[in-house]
């Protein structure tokens, strides 16, 4: 049996009331399951995104992301290079 994963919600993990069946579109077998938010949990997302709506818009696109989400997706934490 799996595990419902959680999902981020300003900056932690969080689950909701109910879960979403991933399947997967060659055999559709079952992958995985997401948990869902709550009506309260995107309110809480939307406020926490709007909170920070000044500071993020003044982040340049060459910046690194923060260390949460390098962690979270398992992608490198060296901060990303301008394109040559």
């Amino acid at each position: 049996m799996t595990s419902t994963h959680a999902f981020w919600l300003a900056g932690r993990q969080a689950t909701g009331d109910a879960a979403f069946d991933v399947t997967s579109p060659w055999d559709g077998s079952h992958v995985g399951s997401v948990s869902l938010p709550t009506d309260a949990q995107v309110e809480e997302a939307v406020a926490a995104a709007y909170a920070v709506r000044d500071e993020f818009a003044a982040t340049p696109p060459t910046s690194a992301p923060p260390p949460w989400i390098t962690s979270a997706a398992g992608w490198p934490s060296a901060p990303r290079r301008s394109p040559a």
